[in-house]
């Protein structure tokens, strides 16, 4: 299966029935277990495979071709209480696994190839200001050091020395340490050290995560 190498979201488009149930198909790959146990996945999290943005464009054409692929037996959509969820048939799964087989079907970067694109772009651009920033706050430091700060000051420069060291450390793992993601072999623990870390690096490298939307919305 080839893959787009393209980061953005992009306004809908036509596509044919099999890039919808490959796009199904990672998504359920890549979906983390949820507390009820249900299978599918939610209609953003489809969206968000298939490369669109999510709005009313997108939805007023795309739901009937995947109401078609319903009708035709190849997806099932389940509800229980307000989750609505979408996942592919036994024979879905088949249809699936043989354009996968064939080649000829592409599919754009998966939400996390695109998450971990855009971490490394942020951590490319912002590396040379962290590391300036670092810098002062160290020579600041050890100026404390010859005037003998007092504990108010110590206090202040340990939170401004933190700060910085954690973000040259989310962009030094963005950058170097952060393996591409593989779209065939997703990591769908949740917990794994390798997700902490990724958690652990954007979330010092930006205040405002990189990690996309909520995909609890119908």
């Amino acid at each position: 299966m080839n893959v787009q190498s393209g980061t953005e979201l992009r306004r809908f488009e036509p596509v044919s029935d099999a890039v919808i149930l490959l796009a199904l198909d990672r998504a359920e790959r890549y979906e983390y277990p949820n507390p009820w146990s249900e299978k599918g996945v939610y209609w953003t999290t489809l969206v968000a495979h298939l490369g669109f943005v999510r709005d009313s464009w997108t939805n007023r054409r795309l739901r009937p071709q995947v109401q078609a692929l319903i009708d035709a037996g190849l997806i099932v959509r389940t509800q229980n209480a307000r989750r609505v969820r979408w996942s592919l048939t036994d024979a879905g799964a088949v249809a699936a696994t043989q354009a996968r087989l064939d080649g000829q079907v592409s599919l754009p970067d998966s939400p996390v190839r695109r998450q971990w694109r855009r971490a490394r772009s942020e951590a490319a651009e912002q590396s040379e200001g962290i590391r300036a920033r670092l810098g002062d706050e160290l020579r600041h430091a050890l100026a404390l050091c010859d005037a003998g700060g007092d504990s108010a000051a110590w206090y202040r420069a340990s939170d401004r020395l933190s700060r910085e060291c954690r973000r040259l450390g989310g962009a030094v793992f963005c950058l170097d340490e952060w393996d591409e993601p593989d779209d065939e072999h997703p990591d769908c623990d949740r917990e794994s050290q390798a997700n902490s870390r990724v958690r652990e690096a954007i979330s010092a490298l930006r205040p405002i995560s990189l990690m996309g939307g909520n995909d609890d919305e119908q």
